[in-house]
């Protein structure tokens, strides 16, 4: 009978396993510093977006601060620049600093600062408009104040009615500061 050929199963040296075992940790190695390379750079690019809106946020905010400022300055006549004016005048160049910073941050009391110009300068359906804007707002402390300035643009127009239905409007609004004028108004 012939002999079985056996196969010779030749044996990897302790150096040569090691040499392998060293390569393979390499690989792997630089597969997770590429993955940590991706992630830091996708975080950093999330820090960078976050921050740009903080400062876009913030820049905003100052520069409609600045503008109202600049309006309040116009009405009160502390403005250099408007002293002599007529009143007129004043509450226009007002009227357009709160018009930019309610550009810049929309909010309630810059609506109703405009409201209040557009009532002085007597175009009574922009100030409706305005003050009705007001009177939507999410913000408590305006909203029922908003109202209530339509009414009182409604009565200055002549027309009771709409006036009557605004003043409801701000007896219905919960905590609203004027319910009980309003109640009087009735």
């Amino acid at each position: 009978m012939p002999k079985a050929i056996k196969k010779v199963i030749v044996r990897k040296s302790d150096e040569e396993q090691y040499q392998e075992s060293v390569e393979h940790l390499r690989e792997r190695l630089q597969e997770r510093q590429r993955t940590l390379v991706k992630v830091g750079a996708a975080v950093l690019a999330v820090m960078v977006m976050i921050a740009g809106v903080f400062v876009y946020l913030d820049s905003a905010r100052t520069k409609a601060a600045t503008y109202e400022l600049e309006g309040y300055r116009h009405l009160a006549g502390g403005d250099p620049a408007t002293a002599g004016l007529p009143a007129e005048e004043r509450i226009k160049k007002a009227l357009e600093a709160f018009s930019k910073a309610y550009d810049a941050r929309k909010s309630a009391d810059l609506k109703f600062s405009m409201g209040l110009c557009y009532f002085d300068l007597g175009r009574y359906d922009e100030a409706i408009k305005a003050f009705q804007d007001v009177g939507e707002s999410a913000d408590v402390r305006f909203a029922g104040l908003g109202q209530y300035k339509v009414a009182m643009v409604q009565l200055k127009k002549g027309d009771s009615a709409k006036a009557l239905a605004a003043l409801e409007k701000v007896v219905l609004t919960r905590n609203a500061p004027l319910q009980d004028l309003a109640l009087v108004e009735m």
